[in-house]
């Protein structure tokens, strides 16, 4: 098949050399013999050209067919939706009209997951226990524990002051006792 399009195509670009040179020979040898642009477009070049000539209207044919072909793969096709055409030929690229879904197959089709997932649900064993059965407990006492975890950061710094200013007074107490056994040697 590619072969045969290849030859196809060859045959072509040489055929169309050999026009081209003829073609330009033979409008010089008319200009000098002054023929008229119109006489040359009319007439056939040579003999050989003749017989291409209706080689070629069989192949034109053909090559038309293709071309045309080609044109309505390339060209757009028509679609009309809301538009009724009135010519005959156009009629026929009119679309159908969509068919909507109701309201009763879209339920149909909602239900039908539900219904199966529900008659999973009743062969599955029940299961009540929770994954982590203290999180109610938790999230219940956690402004409680808020409140107790203040207060206990308070009472230990309150306990740390008490601590510090005892020790600070034992160490006044001792620096005196010093100063009183300095000042009576006794």
């Amino acid at each position: 098949m590619d072969e045969a399009r290849a030859r196809k195509e060859r045959l072509i670009a040489l055929r169309t050399a050999k026009e081209l040179t003829t073609t330009a020979e033979h409008k010089e040898n008319a200009e000098a013999n002054g023929e008229t642009k119109e006489q040359l477009e009319d007439e056939p070049t040579t003999a050989v050209d003749k017989d291409e000539d209706t080689d070629n209207e069989d192949a034109n044919g053909a090559q038309e067919a293709e071309e045309d072909e080609e044109e309505d793969r390339l060209l757009p096709k028509l679609k009309f939706r809301n538009y009724i055409p009135k010519d005959e030929d156009l009629k026929n690229a009119k679309l159908a009209k969509p068919k909507l879904p109701t309201v009763e197959e879209q339920l149909e089709s909602a239900t039908s997951g539900v219904q199966e997932t529900l008659a999973e649900a009743a062969e599955a064993p029940l299961n009540v226990a929770t994954k982590k059965p203290n999180w109610d407990l938790k999230r219940d006492v956690a402004k409680r524990l808020e409140k107790l975890q203040r207060r206990t950061v308070r009472c230990i710094h309150e306990l740390l002051r008490q601590r510090m200013e005892q020790e600070a007074q034992e160490e006044d107490g001792e620096d005196q006792d010093d100063a009183e056994a300095e000042a009576n040697p006794s």
